[in-house]
């Protein structure tokens, strides 16, 4: 009986894979398709195993508990680096509207500085 099951699932996958001939993709198409369906299965599979390894295992659990301290230091990195890109934003918006108050005192008109610099 086990075996009949195993022929049918392998026949539902193959259907499942090859179902995408019926939606009108080209070979090629359904390569690509099949690919990533595939490359997507095997990076779930990767990620489960390590979550797995890092949650169910006592190995995984201490491993976990000596990069924390790393991992919040790269979380903190990161917010600094938000914020140092929010204020160099700002910067830039701050010099774009300086440039168009004097290009108006200059009498260029109504055109904005990223009109005239482009």
């Amino acid at each position: 009986m086990p075996d009949n099951d195993l022929k049918g699932n392998t026949f539902a996958l193959g259907q499942l894979v090859q179902g995408t001939r019926s939606v009108g993709l080209s070979q090629e198409d359904a390569v690509t398709q099949r690919s990533q369906v595939f490359g997507n299965v095997f990076v779930g599979v990767l990620l489960g195993g390590a979550l797995g390894y890092l949650c169910l295992t006592e190995d995984g659990r201490r491993l976990l508990a000596r990069a924390e301290p790393w991992l919040d230091d790269v979380m903190d990195q990161m917010r600094r680096l938000q914020m140092a890109a929010v204020k160099a934003r700002n910067a830039v918006d701050e010099g774009r509207q300086s440039i168009d108050v004097v290009m108006r005192l200059a009498g260029y008109g109504e055109e904005s500085s990223s009109d005239v610099l482009h």
